[in-house]
């Protein structure tokens, strides 16, 4: 009977020192809150043009509904894999902040693309 009392103390006593251990020493990670940059790819590419812009290749309406939206300098790259196909740029700017977008292809195609738009800040 008391080998039985020594390994419910046993067992109750490394819970509570694993429950310590992890309050103190366990650090999450850093979470950070996405803002309307974030999802402005994602948004567009919901209502239906991004996609429509990018594959049919109507990169002026796209550039201005940027400019109108974000309002800000940015630089918007397409890529294929690694390779560079094309990049809009309004403005200037030294500091940036950077959002990634992919899509898949359009209209059951299957054509990779990912987009990294850098906005000043």
């Amino acid at each position: 009977m008391r080998y039985l009392e020594g390994y419910i103390i046993i067992f109750v006593f490394i819970i509570f020192v694993s429950q310590i251990y992890r309050i103190v020493f366990y650090r999450e990670g850093r979470y950070v809150e996405p803002t309307n940059i974030d999802v402005f790819l994602a948004w567009l590419d919901s209502q239906g043009y991004l996609r429509k812009w990018i594959y049919l290749k109507q990169i002026g309406l796209l550039n201005q509904t940027l400019i109108k939206f974000i309002g800000r300098p940015f630089i918007l790259e397409i890529y294929n894999n690694t390779v560079l196909i094309d990049r809009i740029k309004y403005g200037s700017m030294e500091n940036y902040y950077q959002t990634t977008y992919f899509l898949p292809g359009y209209n059951g195609s299957i054509k990779p693309l990912i987009l990294i738009l850098k906005i000043g800040g």
